[in-house]
């Protein structure tokens, strides 16, 4: 959606940008940061630069995600339950 752009002078609105808008804010876990802050200052950055388009204002993606980051699901551990656009999904755990 946003872009990885190359990386060396990051636009705002692409990955790298949102990332060091993030960093201004939080470290990321290999620099000895907490991972839920760093997550939760990306989503926060993330959603300021969606919300500059129309076509990108449906943050319903990220919801989802703070949900399983508020469960501290890091990893995406199953099971997994979310809505999006209302309609419930689960991801149960796979059988060994």
């Amino acid at each position: 959606m946003h872009g990885p752009d190359d990386g060396s002078v990051p636009h705002p609105e692409s990955f790298y940008g949102i990332r060091e808008a993030a960093l201004k804010h939080a470290k990321t876990p290999a620099k000895g940061g907490n991972e839920a802050k760093y997550l939760e200052a990306f989503f926060k950055a993330r959603v300021k630069v969606m919300r500059l388009e129309a076509a990108h204002e449906d943050i319903s993606r990220v919801t989802a995600q703070r949900k399983f980051l508020k469960e501290k699901k890091y990893n995406l551990q199953t099971p997994l339950k979310w809505k999006m656009y209302g309609t419930p999904f689960v991801i149960k755990k796979e059988p060994k």
